[in-house]
């Protein structure tokens, strides 16, 4: 399952603005993560956090 969770939903001058934390919360018998990358909201996308 992977869960996406917004830092800055909460806070309206976040210093996270504009990240999105994909965790992974449970694999067949891999183990849990957590990524962050950055959120492109308009075109609906995610991207490495290196670009823009």
């Amino acid at each position: 399952m992977i869960k996406v969770e917004r830092p800055d939903a909460g806070e309206k001058e976040s210093s996270r603005a504009d990240e999105v934390e994909l965790v992974v919360e449970k694999g067949r018998f891999g183990p849990t993560a957590i990524v962050t990358v950055a959120a492109q909201l308009h075109p609906a996308r995610f991207v490495e956090m290196g670009e823009t």
